[in-house]
């Protein structure tokens, strides 16, 4: 079997690891006694493979016909660093022998993790209202990645397609709002700074995030034109209407959607001449400045394409809302 086919875990609900993990945050909240802020990160492991939900919320999707994503399947370039990395990516990810069933049955797992997940978010809500302090919380969820779940006919992340790209991003302030969504671009480095807002510590060094603070209360703020992400030596940039990737060795681009008219991003217009000067302008104003500028914080790894090389990610990037 593909080492992602979908199973239950044998272990009970309690011992399941997304199960034990907020239940570790309820217990560390129902015993607190302190009256000093605290800073409580909460890193679930899922939604991710080995699809391994446990059989009580498993069987909530058993039979439920979820609708099949964007089936058309990606361009693959015949040679250099793109097609390695796709060509990598199909074979680790097993990607050979997807069906629409398939697809069905992974799905199905993959939101009963994430139901599972749901259910111990509220676990940790209802413990910070026990002990009365909810009121007096904030609280941000966002998660690292996506997950292509069988569009583009794909598995897994590590390609810049929206499924993998995007990310959610939910701020809850102290005795909630009413809720509004804000129609923009943020980077993950940007919820770092929200963090230090609140808090009311120095902004670190190394930050290039903005504070969010002003997109919650409506007061406003500073907004960005394009967002970056970096994986194996390809950087995403991406504006509201085009996304653009590149070898960042050679700073050769490899991918252009322009999601204003391929939504889907099923047709690569890198080379089509009807785009060279969005191609061109792109490079000029977003790829060219960034790679100049080195990253502050030393790189934790080297990964090698083909013939280049790229030390660790600098930023993941958060496309909000989707």
């Amino acid at each position: 079997l593909p080492m992602w086919f979908p199973e239950s875990t044998p272990l009970p609900n309690e011992d399941y690891l997304d199960t034990w993990t907020g239940q570790q945050v309820v217990d560390w909240i129902d015993n607190y006694d302190g009256d000093q802020p605290f800073f409580q990160w909460v890193g679930f492991p899922g939604p991710h493979e080995p699809h391994d939900a446990p059989k009580d919320y498993a069987d909530l999707y058993r039979n439920v016909e979820i609708p099949i994503g964007e089936r058309i399947p990606p361009e693959v370039p015949e040679s250099g660093p793109l097609h390695t990395l796709m060509r990598w990516l199909q074979t680790t990810a097993q990607w050979e022998g997807l069906t629409d069933d398939i697809v069905q049955l992974l799905t199905r797992y993959y939101y009963a993790n994430i139901t599972a997940i749901d259910d111990q978010v509220g676990a940790i809500v209802e413990a910070l209202d026990r002990k009365g302090i909810l009121d007096n919380t904030w609280i941000i969820y966002t998660a690292d990645h996506g997950e292509m779940m069988g569009d583009h006919w794909m598995l897994w992340k590590m390609l810049f397609y929206e499924q993998s790209a995007t990310v959610p991003l939910i701020i809850r302030p102290p005795g909630g709002m009413e809720s509004h969504t804000v129609d923009g671009i943020v980077e993950h480095v940007d919820v770092t700074a929200t963090i230090e807002a609140l808090t009311g510590i120095a902004p670190l060094p190394d930050n290039e995030g903005n504070s969010l603070l002003g997109h919650v209360d409506g007061s406003g703020g500073p907004t960005r034109e394009v967002a970056h992400s970096e994986n194996y030596g390809f950087g995403m940039f991406a504006t509201d209407r085009y996304k653009l990737v590149v070898f960042e060795d050679t700073k050769e681009p490899v991918q252009l959607f322009d999601l204003q008219e391929d939504p889907e991003e099923n047709v690569n217009v890198v080379a089509d001449p009807a785009y060279a000067d969005v191609v061109a302008q792109m490079l000029s104003d977003h790829v060219e400045p960034f790679l100049a500028t080195p990253p502050k914080r030393p790189a934790k790894g080297i990964w090698e394409v083909q013939a280049g090389r790229y030390e660790g990610n600098r930023h993941l990037a958060v496309r909000y809302p989707k």
